[in-house]
């Protein structure tokens, strides 16, 4: 099962977590860490699903290079991870 980050709109949630919270846009290949979480915003046409991505095996799973959704990656703090899915916490597994 997947972890989201819900915006109040379909498009443009890479604008708004960069706006509400401490993030920044990162180019890949990219990893998480103790403090930094990766998002991946994976723009699916109709709508844009902000993954959390938990560990490396779901970071792997969407940056995959034969996908070619547009995705764009972002590095969240932890603390603002949690605060928008407090559900993802027991499964954030980053060194």
């Amino acid at each position: 099962m997947g972890y989201y980050i819900e915006t109040d709109s379909s498009k443009g949630k890479v604008e708004w977590i960069l706006a509400n919270t401490k993030s920044r846009e990162t180019p890949r290949p990219f990893k998480g860490t103790t403090t930094e979480i990766p998002v991946v915003v994976v723009d699916n046409g109709l709508f844009e699903a902000a993954a959390i991505c938990f560990d490396q095996g779901e970071l792997d799973e969407f940056t995959r290079v034969n996908d070619t959704r547009p995705i764009r990656c972002l590095l969240v703090a932890r603390e603002d991870v949690i605060r928008l899915n407090p559900e993802s916490e027991k499964h954030l597994h980053w060194p």
